[in-house]
């Protein structure tokens, strides 16, 4: 019974997130166009950009996964986003299975409900990025290893290699869950979960390689490079230095300090001080009282290091929790535990009724704004939108478009592309354009980078460039 009801409210939830809007972030376009790329017969290439380039990042598996859809329904949204919400809600079923070995049925299903319902969850559950199936496969992985440990099969094992190699190349921070299984399995003698993680890490280390060989060599080891730039979009400033690190580590911390518990529980500013102290004391409280198991180490290693690796990475989001959002659940409903164990239980009871009404509240609130104002778009956005629109409709198909995200300005005019060469030198963006062979530029009011090194060409080379179309703050410019 208690999984049917869990399975009602996901479908119910899963109707309501299902909407038609393009997804409008600098990630997804880049997804889903390798992904029609793939679904085309060209291959794992940049088709929005002139050069077609290979795609260089090590995430490849995820345009796989979405590319069948995109071969039968064409750039739709809707499946893509039904096949989203499936990756999140099968992560809900997989959550109330695993905490069944840490709680009761009934703390298990408040759980389950609690996760489905927390704000962050909400938001992301239905977007056409990595992180629904990161989650999945993650999930999926510590279940696959709780039943080798009760059944000791091989069968589990050879499933557990294929979804982990699955989660490490959804996003490639899950390479992290390597260093648990290692320990674990050398800690207790395990011969076959040892043999398993070191094929593992030897197919993923070949990939890695393969990968990186295919691609230009200007981009080869891109994320390396991007995380050791003093800012990722001014690569003149050159490389980090230990100064700059360390103001950057302090800045990320005081974000995700604030913003983990903020974005989780949809909390007020007011306050946010003592909300954040008391949610990461209860959380350390969870992970020192967790009775001992395997989850109880695994968690830990995995959670610790994939907090240290976004405290010192150079884009701040609280995006990046979602995957590990029932890791936090399960320390905090753990430290709470804890801390009123010697409460009488009548008061017990109406502390835990209050907190689920309170995270009850804040998912439906996040609810009802994902279905109605979240689905419209800021004026900005929407500029670049009716521009393309009128891109495809009043250009030529051998157009070349310059502009901040490519991916996003194929998917919405069909024409190719090339990117904002970062420089402040008027002279190598001149050359770019040549190169490329651009005609029109699409002047954006959304991004930085093209006030910072595009207005200023513009404004330099005004005699060259023609206006043919303005919406708002929005120009494209015709190059002669």
């Amino acid at each position: 019974m208690k999984r049917f009801l869990i399975l009602f409210f996901i479908l119910l939830y899963g109707a309501m997130l299902v909407d038609p809007a393009i997804e409008i972030s600098f990630d997804s376009p880049r997804y889903i166009t390798t992904a029609d790329s793939i679904a085309s017969g060209n291959g794992y290439r940049t088709i929005s950009e002139i050069d077609n380039n290979p795609v260089f990042y090590n995430n490849y598996i995820f345009p796989y996964i979405i590319a069948p859809l995109i071969k039968i329904f064409g750039l739709n949204p809707y499946p893509l986003k039904i096949l989203m919400l499936v990756f999140s809600l099968l992560s809900i079923l997989l959550f109330f299975s695993l905490t069944l070995e840490l709680f009761n049925k009934k703390e298990a299903l408040l759980l389950s409900v609690s996760l489905m319902s927390m704000p962050i969850f909400i938001r992301f559950s239905n977007k056409i990025l990595t992180e629904a199936p990161f989650m999945f496969f993650l999930l999926l992985s510590l279940w696959l290893l709780n039943r080798y440990f009760q059944k000791d099969k091989k069968i589990y094992l050879g499933l557990l290699l294929a979804t982990m190699y699955s989660l490490i190349f959804t996003r490639t921070i899950g390479i992290i869950i390597l260093v648990p299984l290692f320990i674990y399995s050398y800690a207790k003698k395990d011969r076959n979960l040892f043999i398993t993680t070191a094929i593992l890490t030897t197919i993923t280390i070949i990939t890695i390689y393969i990968i990186q060989s295919r691609t230009a060599p200007e981009n080869n080891l891109y994320h390396i490079k991007y995380l050791l730039y003093k800012d990722d979009f001014t690569p003149q400033q050159g490389y980090i230095d230990i100064e700059c690190l360390i103001a950057r580590v302090i800045d990320n911390i005081k974000f995700y300090f604030l913003n983990i518990p903020r974005e989780i529980f949809n909390l007020p500013s007011s306050g946010i001080l003592l909300y954040a102290t008391l949610f990461w004391t209860l959380l350390c409280s969870g992970i020192y009282s967790i009775k001992p198991n395997f989850y109880k180490k695994s968690f830990f290693v995995f959670f610790a290091t994939y907090l240290f690796f976004f405290i010192v990475w150079p884009w701040q989001s609280t995006r990046f929790i979602y995957p590990i959002l029932f890791i936090i659940l399960i320390y905090l409903y753990w430290g709470l535990k804890s801390l009123i164990i010697r409460i009488p239980s009548t008061i017990k009871r109406i502390i835990y009724l209050t907190i689920i009404l309170s995270i009850l509240y804040s998912g439906l609130k996040e609810l009802l704004l994902e279905i109605t104002v979240n689905k419209i778009y800021p004026a900005e956005v929407n500029e670049v939108v009716q521009l393309s629109s009128w891109i495809k409709e009043n250009t030529s198909q051998e157009s070349v478009i310059l502009s901040k995200n490519t991916a996003l300005i194929y998917m919405l005019s069909s024409r190719k592309g090339t990117y904002i060469p970062y420089s402040y030198d008027m002279k190598k963006i001149t050359t770019h354009i040549e190169k490329k062979g651009v005609t029109h530029i699409l002047a954006d009011r959304l991004n930085s980078e093209m006030i910072k090194y595009i207005y200023p060409w513009i404004n330099k080379n005004k005699e060259r460039l023609r206006i043919i179309k303005i919406d708002g703050g929005t120009v494209l410019f015709e190059l002669d």
